[in-house]
């Protein structure tokens, strides 16, 4: 009796905690939903926004080697959210929903040598390019026989 007594006092302490949880949880559901659709919007508009690039040719050894980690940045920004979506949708393998790809480098810019740039690149291509390859290959093939995933 007592130990019925025990759970049934233990039972009424959790209720209010757990529809408190539940009132929280939707709550979340609702406000990351919110930020999820807030970027796909953002993603939608920059290019509607930004003017387009003035094409410019890095003059110095340090400008190219800037904008050499600025382009792998980005790409692996973009593979970060695209594989993300990916992987929830289940577009790809499970083998291809590993997390976020954070190297150490992604957040400590700094004027990289020529070298060090290369095994950035390296390290990057070892993730992001198998990820392109398994979408190009689920990709639908176009009628005229062209490729999917065109490259250089």
């Amino acid at each position: 009796m007592i130990r019925i007594a025990a759970v049934v006092s233990l039972l009424l302490a959790v209720m209010p905690a757990l529809a408190e949880d539940d009132t929280l949880s939707s709550g979340v559901v609702i406000d990351s939903g919110r930020l999820g659709v807030m970027m796909e919007q953002s993603r939608a508009l920059i290019p509607q926004i930004e003017a387009p690039p003035v094409p410019t040719q890095p003059e110095t050894a340090e400008q190219r080697r800037a904008w050499i980690y600025d382009n792998l940045v980005s790409a692996v920004l973009e593979y970060n959210a695209l594989s993300q979506r990916a992987c929830r949708n289940g577009i790809v393998d499970r083998e291809f929903c590993k997390g976020p790809f954070q190297p150490a480098w992604l957040t400590r810019p700094r004027d990289y040598s020529y070298a060090r740039l290369r095994a950035m690149t390296d390290e990057a291509s070892g993730r992001l390019m198998p990820f392109w390859a398994a979408l190009c290959d689920k990709a639908p093939k176009p009628s005229d026989g062209g490729y999917v995933c065109p490259m250089e």
